[in-house]
């Protein structure tokens, strides 16, 4: 059997499913009594179990309706149980994946399957280490590679095969891998190879750790015929040369010295075909559309520098992107199926209208800058950011003016800023013709410790703006009780249509567990974590989720 066959377990396997992971855990337990009577180092045994329950509640008041999981579902969830063993140097981990009418995968309809998500055995020696089965590994900062897991985004390109790690003399290290991407409880057509060589040094006080990767794409033939039915068609002008096999290197260098950071890396790819929708393509009627595939040579660059006094702080971040998108599926649109990370350039926000617009990476192409610069005084910090993103050809994508001044006190803390921001809507959520979204956006919160693990938090927010859905406000409130009970009341109020959007929510920690029970309704746009982003419609109901770890 091919080592690279699609490994599925579907619905009717649920038995064997059951049966299996019985029999890894007393499996586990009969080799640690066995351990434990004869006086041996016994296996340690781990798990986490994550689970997401969704009730609908329509109200099409805020668009939540007229869809499968609103007008016939009415509920549906994910779980997932991870599993994981330590014996020696030997480490084994499975993951269970179960979907019943999500909406993760497609928030306008439902999904439901569950199966074997992950499985992998690691072996970790003085000098070397080795893993075989699903892993997650970057190369450099992750330009050319990066498979890694987000769940609560449904996000998990693990790779399945094996890799190497050799831990060399002078701090050197080398890693090659091979293997195929994961997509869902399936793999893709293609086989991706590569490997990464590192060298960590110094020059007297100057420590640096330098390297550089590569990985290689090679597309099955179902890929390919399908790419040489689509191009075929294309005029002469428009022709393009496709390659079974495109490759992707970079060479990237982290230095530091006292107070000053650097970190840099450069990236080439060539013969990746991919679809560009910004170019045009001749039609034998002799008009033209937008869209088509090409082969272009990519290139991208990344860079960061920090600057850190006792009292003051600078950061500065750069990227310049062309032509560099990485899919392990050159039909996908789906971020799903990126194969490499290129870091966004906006601030983390963690306040809900400073996060409402994001711009998210343009793979196609995007030249962007971002500072930082912060004060640290006694009691206060102020804070300074600015972002600017431009398209190659020199359109304003995104700006972004922050300014932040934090006051803490023995119990606490209260911070006050305002944000102004352009976004351009049109290029960051596919609305052709709509304006720049241009707003201001003044917050504050006031935070507030007792004894016996008690405190309250209250942030206001505004967001002003003539765009999209005009002016919104927002109101929270979290209040911790004890050090096992959470509290959370908040809305968001949309003046222009006169929209109420409020969460109930309740949090209760327990032992080794995390469970909360809310109410949520929630407005449409654009949600992102960890620098991946999605559009997610507006959602009316329940939520339900358990975290236990055992």
């Amino acid at each position: 059997m091919d080592l690279f066959k699609e490994i599925r377990l579907k619905r009717n396997d649920a038995k064997l499913i059951k049966f299996l992971v019985i029999v890894f855990i007393l499996s586990l337990e009969c080799t640690n009594l066995s351990a434990q009577n004869e006086g041996k180092q016994p296996v340690v045994v781990s798990g986490l179990w994550l689970n997401n329950l969704n009730f609908a509640i329509v109200d099409a008041k805020i668009g939540a309706s007229n869809t499968p999981f609103y007008e016939d579902k009415k509920w549906g969830g994910e779980s997932w149980l991870n599993l994981s063993a330590l014996y020696k140097n030997w480490k084994m981990e499975v993951r269970l994946d179960g979907f019943q009418n999500s909406i993760l995968l497609n928030p306008e309809d439902v999904y439901s399957d569950f199966g074997l998500g992950y499985v992998n055995l690691r072996y970790s020696g003085q000098n070397f280490s080795s893993e075989i089965g699903h892993f997650y590994e970057q190369i450099g900062n992750g330009l050319i590679m990066r498979s890694y897991k987000d769940l609560p985004l449904l996000i998990d390109n693990a790779i399945f095969g094996a890799k190497l790690q050799f831990y060399l003399p002078g701090n050197q290290s080398i890693m090659v891998y091979g293997g195929k991407p994961k997509d869902l409880f399936s793999l893709s057509d293609m086989y991706s190879v590569g490997g990464e060589y590192r060298l960590d040094w110094a020059i007297k006080s100057v420590y640096l750790s330098s390297g550089f990767g590569s990985s290689i794409k090679i597309l099955e033939s179902d890929i390919v015929d399908h790419l040489i039915s689509e191009v075929e068609l294309y005029l002469p002008q428009d022709s393009v040369g496709l390659y079974k096999s495109s490759q992707l290197y970079s060479i990237f260098n982290d230095l530091s010295y006292g107070p000053f950071s650097w970190s840099a890396e450069y990236a080439v790819k060539y013969h990746d075909t991919y679809f560009n929708s910004e170019s045009k393509r001749n039609l034998w009627t002799g008009g033209h559309v937008f869209g088509k595939f090409e082969t272009a040579l990519g290139q991208a660059l990344y860079s960061s520098m920090s600057l850190d006094y006792d009292h003051w702080s600078f950061q500065l971040e750069g990227k310049y992107v062309d032509k560099f998108s990485n899919k392990s599926d050159p039909f996908s649109f789906n971020y799903r199926n990126d194969l490499h990370f290129i870091p966004p350039m906006a601030q983390v926000q963690t306040y809900r209208l400073k996060s409402r617009y994001i711009p998210a990476t343009q793979f196609l192409g995007e030249q962007s800058a971002q500072i930082n610069i912060g004060y640290a005084g006694e009691h206060d910090l102020f804070s300074w950011n600015n972002t600017l993103i431009y398209s190659l050809a020199d359109v304003k994508l995104y700006e972004a003016y922050d300014l932040n001044w934090e006051r803490s006190y023995s119990a606490g803390k209260y911070i006050i800023g305002i944000m102004k921001q352009q976004y351009n809507q049109d290029v960051y959520e596919g609305k052709p013709g709509a304006p720049q979204v241009k707003t201001w956006i003044p917050y504050a919160e006031y935070y507030r410790e007792w004894e016996q693990n008690k405190s309250l938090k209250i942030e206001g927010q505004a967001l002003f703006t003539d765009e999209d859905k005009g002016n919104l406000y927002y109101m929270g409130m979290e209040y911790n009780s004890s050090e096992k009970w959470s509290w959370v009341l908040a809305a968001m109020y949309e003046a222009e249509k006169d929209n109420i959007y409020p969460t109930l929510g309740v949090y209760h920690k327990r032992r080794t567990g995390i469970y909360s029970l809310s109410f949520v309704k929630q407005v449409e746009g654009i949600v992102c974590s960890g620098g991946i982003c999605r559009f997610e419609p507006a959602f009316s109901g329940i939520k339900i989720t358990t975290q236990t770890r055992f």
